[in-house]
């Protein structure tokens, strides 16, 4: 008898497993395949396998389709997927008509649905909301396809995403593009979002999005929708008042009021100290504000004007621009007015008057007088001797020109320091402090858009239909969830720990903000070790022995141990 075979297996584990878990939770796979048109008896894998294929490897490599089976080809599908997969299973055209079907159904409801799971499933308080919109740019034409045709005419409830050029928040207006919107949680996480055309405005992205509020499982009336100063139009604010949907949002320098209500708070000096919103080895800014009750677009809000005790040095450079630009303007209206004559006193009086009217709020100061000249009126022609000349008395002004004083340029940095935030939020629950804090918040949506920094959107991805551009940009923004959800859970557990702090071995630091991308890249090297005999292949347990403390930390602070590197994943 010959004696029993075994053969050691490595394969790559790392930060893909824990991924896999956290989409298992999210119920993402459930839930596409739930909403997407699919026969299992046609199909070796269900779309929503497919999903979470590409989800983590969009994460983890951020590969081009017709590579992401070579991904997986050293991995233990087993521990990744809830239903038997063959890494063959996962090759580009299996990819590509997951997009299509996923192109048909309604993918904001799709992102929608993986929001709820995520506000459940971390046990979220959805105090606020917050939003932003980004472009993606992208290399090539992108006109649509015979099959996009094709699926307009099947499909004549749905429209073509329309790649174009647009403004880029990328800074690349030689690219087309298209935008990507979001709504976030307080904590960062994604709950809402869409993929609109390459010159959709802001402004009608906010419109959109308040619509889209009315009908989500978020209450408007009871959820602060927090967005910047593109949310503040005429129509808009309308809207929102007639839904009742309650926002805070900066008011733009073009609504009138915004000057009034800061002028009239540094008049009335009545500012109320907020603190430091931000603690960091420089202290922060240090805020004051004040609020008044003010009518816009037909109804009454709340307008807080804040002041920072940051002076931008954009604002100073700013400054030095207006003063040059200032002094030009003065010098030549000054130089065209002393070129004036005036027949009478009066005359050149007023005219210095307007002169120093149009001007009292330029930086510059001017001192001006009105000066007579009298001359003798002499005809044409030789003068006689004895001749006497009538007298004519003319009037001009002078006007002299003084550099801004310290103190006038001072004051103009204080002002430019402080701006106006507009809401409908009840003072008695929202105070100015809670207000401008929720709005500074406003880089959590930012920081949400960081899978888009990366090149996971080129020829190699996309290839050339319209309809898989917008599939594959919904599937990004289901990536952007997962490892925001990862983040937040590894937060909010990290909060509960004695130190509050996490140890890092790559770069052997310690944080008490660890982000999703750091943590992903800490386990990343962990390995799945098996046994392949004939009766077949196991795994090694013995993997936890292995494991630094700080790796078991951080599978322990996302809700797992190291068990999920050795036992599979089982499909409900």
């Amino acid at each position: 008898m010959e004696p029993k075979r075994e053969r050691l297996v490595v394969r790559q584990g790392g930060a893909p497993v824990l991924l896999a878990r956290v989409c298992r939770q999210l119920r993402i796979r459930r839930i596409v395949n739930a909403m997407v048109e699919w026969d299992p008896r046609q199909c070796k894998v269900s779309p929503g396998t497919l999903v979470v294929a590409l989800i983590l490897n969009m994460l983890v490599a951020r590969e081009p389709l017709y590579t992401v089976k070579e991904f997986y080809r050293r991995r233990d599908l087993g521990l990744l997927f809830e239903e038997p997969v063959e890494v063959d299973a996962l090759n580009d055209d299996a990819l590509g008509r997951t997009l299509d079907r996923l192109a048909a159904i309604d993918l904001p409801q799709l992102v929608q649905s993986v929001g709820l799971s995520a506000v459940h499933l971390g046990e979220m308080e959805v105090r606020s909301v917050h939003a932003d919109t980004t472009s993606v740019s992208v290399y090539g034409e992108f006109e649509p396809t015979v099959g996009d045709e094709k699926f307009v005419e099947a499909h004549p409830e749905k429209r073509l995403l329309k790649i174009t050029h647009g403004h880029s928040k990328q800074r690349r207006p030689d690219l087309k593009q298209f935008i990507s919107g979001l709504i976030v949680s307080k904590q960062g996480v994604p709950l809402m979002g869409t993929i609109g055309d390459g010159n959709l405005s802001d402004k009608v992205w906010n419109r959109e999005m308040i619509e889209s509020l009315e009908r989500s499982f978020l209450d408007p009336r009871s959820v602060a929708y927090v967005v910047d100063s593109s949310l503040v139009t005429v129509k808009n604010l309308q809207r929102m008042d007639q839904s009742k949907v309650r926002f805070i949002s900066r008011l733009p320098e073009t609504f009138k009021a915004a000057g009034e209500v800061r002028a009239k708070a540094f008049v009335e000096n009545r500012w109320q100290p907020i603190g430091r919103l931000a603690r960091t080895r420089w202290n922060g800014a240090f805020y004051h504000a004040v609020s008044y009750r003010h009518e816009l677009a037909g109804g009454t809000y709340r307008l807080t004007v804040v002041r920072s005790s940051s002076l931008d040095k954009r604002k100073e450079k700013k400054l030095e621009r207006l003063i040059r630009t200032e002094q030009e303007a003065m010098k030549r209206a000054a130089k065209e007015l002393m070129g004036q004559r005036f027949n009478c006193q009066a005359d050149a009086e007023a005219a210095l008057a307007a002169f120093q009217k149009a001007h009292e709020d330029a930086l510059h100061t001017t001192r001006g007088l009105v000066v007579a000249y009298t001359e003798e009126k002499r005809p044409r022609g030789r003068p006689r001797k004895d001749a006497v000349y009538p007298k004519q008395t003319h009037y001009q002004v002078e006007i002299r020109l003084f550099a801004p004083s310290e103190e006038a340029k001072k004051a103009w940095l204080e002002r430019e320091s402080a701006f106006v935030l507009i809401s409908n939020l009840p003072e008695d629950k929202w105070s100015d402090a809670a207000l401008l804090e929720e709005y500074k918040g406003q880089t959590q949506v930012e920081q949400g858009f960081r899978v888009y920094k990366h090149p996971i959107v080129d020829d190699g991805i996309f290839l050339k239909s319209t309809r898989r551009v917008e599939a594959f940009a919904y599937v990004a923004t289901l990536a952007l969830m997962v490892a925001a959800f990862l983040e937040y859970r590894v937060r909010q557990e990290l909060q509960k720990t004695e130190t509050k702090k996490l140890r890092l071995l790559r770069g052997a630091r310690v944080t008490d903000s660890p982000t999703s991308l750091a943590l992903l890249e800490e386990i990343d090297y962990i390995p799945v070790l098996g046994s392949l005999t004939p009766e077949g292949y196991s795994r090694y347990a013995d993997v936890a022995d292995d494991l630094p403390e700080e790796h078991l930390e951080i599978l322990r602070l996302a809700g797992f141990g190291p068990e999920i590197y050795f036992e599979p994943l089982v499909s409900n």
